[in-house]
């Protein structure tokens, strides 16, 4: 860089100069300065959001204190969720939804973003954190694969034609408004339960993935206080739970 343009335009190159040290202290900053996401402070009105959902279902559920069990559930959960590479998920609140269902849970969790990438391609300085709610159950039969999420203009066009979407008698919402797959068609048609189905239909932002004995139930969008309601009607109705027998 010549003397020239930095007599010229100083404020432009001491920014450059700036955000180039960041961009070098980037990796260092990470690995020194790592916080405990355990204790991390949410924003006040996140907090409140966090308070809210518990309360309109605290008279349902039990908080769970073992550290062993939150520390099977977050694996099981992020076996079957994907996530961002070098995200880190972490459970705050673990709730069993009721004593009928001791291996269903709700739990409340922060999703640590890091230090993403703007559209500008520059690193972000911001540390960015997501509050995410999912539903977790173990399952009383193996499932194999099974997919349910909502069902995109293109699943309703090739549905004219060839439908591979599995369809339920008497769950038309469901039908309309949520796409199921899975490699046990049999198993899932006979098991999964009207109820069910029809609590899932009451929104159509949720994606239910299992994997043999384990389902994971997440929304699509935003957190939002009535989310903890429909999570523990949906697992509520589920009539295919496991009672404990499978539940590691």
């Amino acid at each position: 860089m010549s003397l020239s343009v930095i007599l010229i335009y100083p404020l432009q190159t001491a920014k450059l100069l700036i955000n180039f040290i960041i961009l070098l202290l980037m990796p260092i900053i990470n690995l020194t300065c790592e916080p405990n996401i355990n204790a991390v402070m949410l924003e006040n009105e996140e907090l409140k959001l966090l308070q809210k959902s518990y309360q309109l279902i605290e008279d349902q559920c039990v908080i769970i204190k073992d550290d062993n069990l939150i520390s099977h559930i977050t694996n099981s959960i992020l076996q079957l969720v994907s996530k961002a590479q070098y995200s880190v998920y972490t459970i705050q609140m673990l709730l069993q939804t009721n004593k009928d269902h001791p291996t269903s849970y709700i739990a409340f969790a922060i999703l640590d973003a890091g230090y993403p990438v703007k559209s500008n391609l520059t690193q972000s300085h911001i540390r960015v954190y997501h509050l995410l709610i999912n539903g977790f159950a173990h399952l009383s039969t193996d499932f194999g694969k099974t997919i349910i999420r909502p069902a995109t203009k293109l699943d309703k066009m090739v549905s004219r034609f060839w439908n591979s979407s599995i369809k339920f008698e008497g769950a038309d919402l469901f039908n309309k408004r949520y796409y199921l797959e899975s490699t046990e068609k049999e198993k899932v048609k006979s098991l999964f339960n009207i109820e069910f189905l029809k609590s899932i239909s009451k929104m159509n932002n949720i994606s239910i993935c299992i994997e043999h004995n384990k389902m994971v139930i997440s929304f699509l969008t935003p957190l939002k206080p009535g989310h903890s309601v429909m999570l523990a009607n949906i697992l509520n109705n589920c009539h295919f739970i496991s009672n404990g027998e499978n539940a590691r």
